[in-house]
């Protein structure tokens, strides 16, 4: 039981540390995706609370919490301090998160978990296994407490690092909040050509025929008909065998259309050239504390010939009042709220491009000024 504990104990909490950060690296997708499971609890009697002002009105706090909780965790188990509260609090949070993931699969109505954010993307059937063997692990743990030895003699030593470890996670959760992640894990990161991640690869597959020999009954695959066939051979089947399997495409939402509802997704990607976006998902989420700094960069910009755009998900009527309200000239654009909401962390984000790449992003709490951006990104 004592070599049980200790293999569980260190193996419980690297892989809450390292889950944890996983998600306080991107809180607001993880916000994301529990407001996803919320969606999906109204439609079941009981679960259906949870699909409500209240849980929606504070599923970032609660991401936020789950991250830190979970790292705090994780540092704990492996300090061996307040085993007694912490194996509780373990036990707790892996009855929650099995279930989370039980109900994924069940249902079928959410595609992945969000265990480990878009850095090791689970199924919820991998994701519940996943978590009934962690569960197990926790159950050892909390009968096998005693056998968990602290790992410094001293107290205060213990306190001291756990006090840092909890430091660190708040600051690093909230950081990567309040401006962007430190590393983004998504289709549309620093550095990608979105026009070869719309590509679909077709399998590379070889076609071949089975013919058999009249006089012999000899069965022999062709790639090609032999000449006069029919004379010595018959028609068996075809074969088809794939030399090399193919893959889909990994961005396949990405869709531009005008005020209109004319597609320009395609105008937009072959405009070779350096463009901004500026993502606004929701205008009723949207912040407009720095908006007269984003009009003034567009302005500039657009001075320059550089086109500027704003993108949102909002209907088009609430679109034009909003840029009345907030004296935006530049014109927008409409997309699918979960694709913009992939694109950048941040209401509003602004995104440089030049042609189908995306050179840089900014969150609307770090908008530089277009001189800055000229001379980092552009020259």
């Amino acid at each position: 039981m004592k070599l049980l504990t200790t293999i569980s104990r260190y193996f419980v909490g690297v892989l809450f540390i390292f889950s944890g950060l996983i998600k306080a690296n991107d809180p607001l997708g993880f916000a994301y995706k529990l407001q996803e499971f919320f969606d999906v609890f109204g439609q079941y009697p009981v679960l259906n609370i949870f699909d409500s002002p209240f849980w929606h009105g504070i599923v970032l706090e609660m991401s936020i919490f789950i991250c830190i909780v979970e790292v705090v965790l994780g540092i704990a188990i492996l300090l061996g301090v307040y085993t007694r509260i912490v194996s509780w609090v373990l036990l707790l949070m892996m009855i929650f998160f099995t279930f989370l993931t039980g109900f994924a699969a069940i249902t079928g109505q959410i595609t992945e978990c969000g265990c480990f954010g878009d850095a090791i993307p689970l199924s919820t059937l991998q994701s519940f296994y996943k978590d009934l063997i962690l569960t197990t692990l926790v159950l050892i743990i909390f009968f096998g407490k005693k056998y968990i030895p602290p790992l410094f003699k001293r107290k205060r030593n213990s306190d001291i690092a756990l006090g840092i470890g909890v430091l660190f996670t708040i600051v690093f959760t909230l950081n990567a909040y309040n401006h962007l992640p430190y590393i983004d894990f998504r289709p549309y990161a620093e550095g990608n050509d979105i026009c070869a991640l719309r590509e679909e690869i077709p399998d590379q597959l070889e076609f071949s025929y089975v013919l058999r020999n009249k006089k012999s009954g000899e069965k022999k695959s062709f790639k090609t008909f032999p000449e006069n066939y029919k004379e010595d051979w018959e028609y068996v089947e075809s074969e088809t065998k794939v030399l090399k399997k193919g893959k889909a495409a990994v961005v396949q939402n990405f869709l531009l259309s005008d005020a209109d509802g004319n597609d320009v997704t395609e105008d937009f990607l072959n405009d070779d050239g350096f463009k901004f976006m500026a993502v606004m998902y929701d205008l009723d989420k949207t912040k407009t504390a720095r908006l007269d700094k984003l009009s003034k960069l567009a302005a500039e910009a657009e001075k320059a010939g550089i086109p500027f755009y704003g993108i949102s998900a909002s209907p088009n009527q609430m679109i034009e009042d909003f840029r009345f309200a907030n004296q935006l000239a530049f014109p927008f654009l409409i997309s699918d709220e979960t694709e913009l909401k992939t694109m950048i962390r941040a209401n509003p984000g602004l995104i440089l491009w030049k042609g189908c790449k995306i050179i840089k992003k900014w969150h609307w709490r770090d908008l530089p000024d277009f001189q800055e951006v000229r001379e980092k990104y552009m020259e």
